[in-house]
């Protein structure tokens, strides 16, 4: 799997409410334990002036904002690509139909004849139906 989707998927796993709630609440968590007045009595309190939580927290924004200048070039890099194979498309159709640029009134006149065939059969399937109809029926 390329590094750049890794950072898509990790930049779509951030860009949630769940993943805000879990690191606001193990932050909060972490404040909270290392403030209370039984961690200090016991000596639990592993960051008294919270030194390791700024730190933290310091390297997770450097982090993130890395993964999503990533993703975002990933982005554009594949809406690069689709519009090139959008233009090269397009120019092969254009290319097509200069090539046959010439056969088009051809085409246009068959089409138009096929018109005018079509008409007349039906005129005729008209015109039997009619006749069908005012011959009267022998039983």
């Amino acid at each position: 799997m390329p590094k750049v989707s890794v950072a898509y998927r990790i930049t779509r796993s951030m860009a949630t409410w769940r993943f805000m709630g879990v690191f606001l609440a193990g932050c909060l968590a972490e404040i909270a334990w290392n403030h209370t007045s039984w961690a200090a009595r016991h000596h639990l309190n592993f960051d008294p002036t919270t030194i390791i939580l700024n730190l933290f927290l310091s390297l997770v924004a450097a982090v993130q904002g890395s993964v999503i200048m990533i993703a975002q070039n990933q982005a554009a890099q594949t809406e690069e690509a689709k519009q090139e194979r959008e233009r090269a498309q397009i120019l092969a159709i254009l290319a097509l139909a200069e090539a046959h640029d010439d056969e088009i009134p051809l085409i246009r006149q068959i089409a138009a004849n096929q018109i005018i065939i079509l008409e007349l059969l039906k005129r005729e399937a008209d015109a039997e139906n009619t006749r069908k109809a005012s011959t009267p029926q022998s039983r």
